[in-house]
């Protein structure tokens, strides 16, 4: 059996694109949540999430090395 192909790195804007989609699989059941049962702590941390998301960003980028 031969070895397999080494794994090409994601680009970063293909990881950008999965961070924001988990972030709305996790973030909008909360904020729905939230938004229904009239409970604010529900929709401040369905933004929380999403901020967190946003900003965790330039950290990643800085971690891989990779300019914008």
């Amino acid at each position: 059996m031969s070895d397999p192909a080494p794994r090409k790195r994601m680009s970063a804007r293909a990881e950008k694109a999965v961070r924001y989609t988990a972030t709305g699989v996790v973030a909008t059941p909360v904020g729905f949540t939230g938004l229904f049962t009239g409970n604010e702590t529900l929709g401040y941390a369905a933004f929380g999430i999403v901020l967190a998301a946003v900003l965790v960003g330039p950290v990643i980028e800085r971690v891989r090395g990779v300019s914008s």
